[in-house]
Order: C-alpha cells, then structure tokens, then sequence
C-alpha cells in the first residue's frame, strides 16, 4: 500500500477562499495536573482531566490594494471567525471555531516580499469528512 501525504491546504475563513496565507500552524495542548493526595506511598494517585487549548500562527502575504482578508479589522474587532482548511483536496475538512486574533506582526525582507505573522486562538477544533 502507498503512503499518502498532504501537498496542498486550501484555507477558508468564514466560507471565503483565501490564497494569501502561506502557512498554518497549529498547536494543540491538553496540559493535565498531577493529583497530589495524602496517601502511604506519599505519591501521586492519578491526573486531573486538562481542557484542549488551540493556538494558530498564520504566516500570510500582505496585500496592500484590496486584501482578502483585512487581519487589522479582525484585530480590533476581535469577532470570532471560523477557519476551514482542506487537506490535499480530497474532501478531509478541519475547522478550528470560534477563532480570534491576539497579534498581528509584519515581516519585510531585502527581496520586497512582505509577510504577516498573526497569533490566534481557537476554541474548538472539528474535522469533517
């Protein structure tokens, strides 16, 4: 059997296509605590359940006539939004809910090429098939 692997992501934000974005990355943690009780072994017995925190780094050119996407607007506005990407085109969907920006960063370099680095977070997570 041949092994698959994803070559292309197609990014929506609220339903619209948008081809600016260059990179997703996304971090998800579950941090979970130890339960320290009092006990003859003078250990801990087990872990408290941790709730999933999703944080997303977009790295997006900057397009300065007309964007797909105003990120400044997004910014201040600090409306929720939902961000669909499509994996390899072949029907896999995930969408982080319910994401909001933090902070917008620009990069320019000495080849004239202009990016955005943005920090969100998300609350949820879903994939779709």
């Amino acid at each position: 059997m041949a092994e698959q692997f994803v070559d292309m992501v197609l990014c929506e934000i609220d339903g619209v296509e948008t081809r600016t974005i260059k990179s997703i990355t996304i971090d998800t943690s579950d941090a979970k605590a130890p339960v320290k009780t009092m006990n003859a072994q003078r250990r801990a017995l087990g872990y408290t359940r941790g709730v999933p925190d999703f944080s997303v780094k977009f790295s997006a050119s900057m397009q300065i006539v007309d964007p797909e996407v105003d990120w400044y607007a997004w910014l201040r506005n600090g409306e929720a939004r939902q961000v669909t990407f499509d994996l390899n085109g072949d029907g896999k969907r995930v969408s982080l809910v319910d994401v909001v920006l933090n902070s917008i960063s620009e990069k320019h370099d000495e080849g004239g090429e202009s990016m955005l680095d943005i920090d969100a977070i998300a609350l949820d997570r879903k994939e779709d098939n």
